[in-house]
């Protein structure tokens, strides 16, 4: 079987479950012969899920800044702490397009080497593209508009996808940090939350990308809140012109491309900066693990699957009550309480109320509502009492 229709089948026993996958591809024409597979070593060495995770912008072109720090930054902390999650999974083979600051020497030596053959490709592609998409396609315009970039980058986006694909990468994952225009300097701003960028779903990666784009979204969503940008309102945008994703239908590689916060949220910019975007990495490690692992080996489960968050289980230690700010108990707090479905509080959004370490209204009125219902004093401090009933979960 080809990578390829691998690929396809894995997702379908994510979507379908195992003979449910079997079902749908043979009426399309496929055939399989399931065969014991007797441990998780023999899963492993039958299919590693290759996955190039793609750090957003280098040192010449950085993205946006905020208080000092510039989205590349963000970007490398988070691929960093992906990297590692997968490289730890025996089910995954990750690679890095950066690391120490700079492009992998494999990387840096193709574009250098091969810059010709990428304006050659992009130039052909951009002519056979407007010719699919007039005669065949005939896709509507893309509904969130991006900035235009310069020669060097795209030479340098469409070279990754080359080289992702003569390397046979299963996965191509570019990390990024969002922002928008006109957002007051070093503040927060209106907007915030992550989104999913996804290769139009008639492309020839758009299928498989769309459906992985959905699942990371999902495990996503239950501790980080969706952007409210309204463009973004879907989450999953599709896309026919962003180079990272195979923009006019350059790759045949399932593609993501994940906006994982606002860049100036403020949650971004205290001493718990690293607890989140570690977070962010992890539960990504966990929706590619639902799609491309779990579905080989049912005995895949870790201590933190049933939370999605490494912040949980948590001891609690002190009191704790309104005021407090860049607090890991408040942030393990608010991850508890989402968990169980308490946070954000009636008539709050997440992007409200986000996990952010601070404990103010929104917290204080999450944990009434909790301590109400667990019949204990409802003072909206986590006091002793409330350690305990928090401790008992």
């Amino acid at each position: 079987m080809k990578r390829a229709t691998i690929r396809f089948f894995i997702l379908g026993c994510a979507l379908f479950g195992v003979f449910g996958a079997v079902h749908f591809f043979e009426t399309q024409g496929f055939s399989f012969v399931l065969h014991n597979v007797s441990t998780p070593e023999t899963a492993v060495a039958q299919q590693k899920t290759k996955i190039l995770i793609v750090v957003g912008h280098d040192n010449d072109v950085w993205g946006s800044q905020s208080n000092g720090v510039k989205e590349v930054e963000f970007n490398r902390q988070l691929a960093g702490y992906l990297y590692d999650f997968l490289v730890a999974d025996p089910y995954f083979a990750p690679t890095l397009s950066q690391k120490d600051g700079d492009y992998i020497p494999e990387l840096a030596e193709y574009f250098k080497n091969n810059r010709e053959h990428i304006e050659t490709f992009r130039a052909e592609r951009r002519t056979a593209y407007a010719k699919e998409n007039a005669e065949e396609l005939q896709l509507e315009p893309d509904t969130v508009k991006h900035n235009r970039v310069d020669e060097d980058v795209a030479n340098k986006l469409y070279g990754i996808n080359m080289w992702a694909e003569e390397q046979y990468f299963d996965v191509v994952l570019h990390v990024h940090f969002n922002d928008y225009p006109g957002r007051p300097r070093n503040q927060p701003g209106k907007y915030s939350g992550f989104v999913m960028y996804v290769p139009n779903e008639e492309f020839k990666n758009g299928f498989e990308s769309v459906a992985l784009a959905h699942t990371l979204y999902d495990e996503l969503s239950r501790f980080q809140p969706p952007s409210n940008l309204p463009v973004e309102k879907d989450g999953v945008i599709q896309s026919q012109y962003l180079i990272a994703l195979g923009g006019r239908n350059s790759l045949s590689i399932p593609s993501v491309l994940i906006e994982y916060a606002y860049i100036a949220e403020s949650r971004l910019h205290g001493k718990l900066r690293d607890v989140f975007v570690r977070e962010m990495a992890y539960q990504t490690y966990l929706g590619l693990r639902g799609v491309y692992r779990n579905s080989m080996d049912s005995t895949s489960a870790s201590t933190h699957d049933v939370d999605g968050s490494l912040m949980l289980p948590y001891v609690w230690t002190t009191d704790v009550g309104y005021g407090e700010e860049d607090n890991q108990d408040v942030a393990a707090l608010q991850t508890f309480l989402r968990a169980q479905g308490w946070y954000p509080p009636t008539g709050k959004t997440f992007n409200e109320c986000a996990i952010n370490g601070s404990f103010g209204v929104c917290t204080r009125e999450a944990l009434i509502s909790f301590q109400k219902e667990k019949g204990i004093e409802e003072s909206g401090v986590l006091d002793s009492v409330t350690r305990s009933v928090l401790h008992d979960f």
